[in-house]
């Protein structure tokens, strides 16, 4: 008999010992289960959330693609207006005409007063016209360009006036891009855009231009109208 109870008494650690490790083994089961269902939930949680952001990136690109379209449109009939504009071409003409004739000049000091004092009152002119244009529809610069790519007006007066797109400091910029488009392709009157990129002479910030070729009565390119965009029209 007390072998028995002996034997018994024996046995208990050992039971206990089975059962401990049956319950751990059963709560680590259900703490991976538990986990499992946890990060379902939360994967499903995100991927719900990824999708419904993409959802609104993908509506709001859309609506900003269909905006941005709407403005260039917008922009393209505007400079075509002004690049029919008799008396914007008839200030053009005048303006290369006089340039022409200081850059032929032997004594440029003599012929740069005489440039001065005949465009005078086409700059005022221009100034007033341009001007008001550029800040009642919101651009940054409005340019007429020669058709031999010097620079001869423009309302903010930075340090491209006066240049050569050709040849000047700018001529790897995007004026001098579009530019050189529209000159090879005067006679179709094509629309041309710029890429955005920064621009020196506007304190190196980002810059689009269009432009649009001016031509005479006779269909002969006269220049070049072109138009600095607004960057925050662009990057809003």
């Amino acid at each position: 008999m007390r072998a028995r109870i002996a034997l018994e008494d024996g046995n208990i650690p050992l039971a206990r010992r089975l059962l401990m490790r049956q319950l751990l083994i059963t709560a680590a089961a259900l703490a991976l289960l538990l986990g499992g269902i946890g990060a379902a939930a939360t994967r499903f949680a995100v991927n719900s959330e990824l999708e419904h952001f993409a959802e609104r990136f993908l509506l709001l690109s859309t609506l900003r693609k269909e905006a941005l379209e709407s403005y260039f449109d917008t922009v393209r009939a505007e400079i075509t207006f002004w690049s029919l504009n008799t008396d914007i071409l008839s200030k053009q003409a005048d303006m290369s005409r006089y340039w022409k004739a200081y850059q032929d000049a032997a004594d440029k000091a003599d012929a740069r007063l005489d440039y001065d004092f005949a465009t005078s009152a086409l700059q005022a002119e221009l100034d007033f016209l341009a001007k008001l244009f550029v800040v009642e529809r919101g651009y940054y610069d409005f340019f007429l360009i020669g058709k031999d790519g010097n620079v001869l007006y423009t309302v903010e007066k930075e340090a491209d006036l006066e240049t050569n797109l050709i040849s000047g400091p700018w001529r790897e910029t995007g004026l001098a891009q579009v530019f050189e488009r529209v000159v090879q392709a005067a006679e179709g009157r094509a629309v041309v855009f710029s890429d955005f990129a920064p621009y020196a002479p506007s304190a190196g910030e980002p810059a689009m231009f269009v432009a649009t070729a001016m031509l005479n009565a006779d269909g002969e390119l006269l220049g070049v109208l072109a138009l600095q965009l607004p960057t925050e029209r662009i990057k809003s």
